[in-house]
């Protein structure tokens, strides 16, 4: 334990390879929830082994739906753009993060943040949102209640039955002229 430097995760949700895109809705609202559940208990192995909570890097995150030889142009939608700035709020609200990298920039199939055809650059839905919260990096984020819907999710791919997913979520922090205050 004492000789690791730093723990790296991949995390996808709900990773179901059945493709029934009925049973999907909403699973998106539960992955930050399960992501968050999943770190808990990577930080108990931690400290059970290593004495310690090491720093994580999350070197892959995304929505994942199909199976590897057919994927959803759902992986490539605004649910995922959802997805993964869900996803980003919970790795920025915990100082054991050193850093998270989506699985790609560009094209990569359905995973690209952003597409290009021939004389043509396309961002995808995640880009725009995720410009929006690099310009957050390095800024005191401020504590946020939000009170609002929620609903229950039934089990699906790596999702467990959850209840009480919460459908809205929030971050905000003071930005570095000290008077301006930014939120996503």
């Amino acid at each position: 334990g004492k000789e690791i430097d730093f723990a790296v995760i991949h995390f996808y949700a709900p990773y179901d390879k059945t493709g029934d895109p009925a049973r999907m809705n909403g699973l998106v609202f539960a992955g930050p929830t399960v992501f968050r559940m999943n770190v808990s208990a990577i930080k108990a192995e931690m400290k059970k082994n290593c004495g310690r909570i090491l720093p994580i890097a999350v070197t892959e995150y995304g929505t994942h739906f199909g199976d590897k030889i057919s994927l959803s142009p759902r992986i490539s939608s605004t649910e995922n753009a959802l997805f993964n700035g869900l996803l980003l709020f919970e790795m920025m609200k915990d100082n054991d993060f050193l850093f998270a990298c989506n699985w790609s920039l560009l094209n990569n199939s359905r995973f690209g943040m952003i597409t290009t055809a021939p004389g043509k650059v396309s961002p995808r839905p995640f880009y725009p949102l995720f410009k929006k919260l690099a310009l957050l990096g390095g800024e005191a984020l401020l504590e946020t209640v939000i009170d609002g819907p929620s609903g229950a999710v039934h089990p699906m791919g790596n999702i467990p039955a959850l209840d009480s997913i919460p459908y809205l979520d929030a971050i905000a922090a003071a930005g570095s002229g000290g008077g301006d205050i930014h939120v996503a």
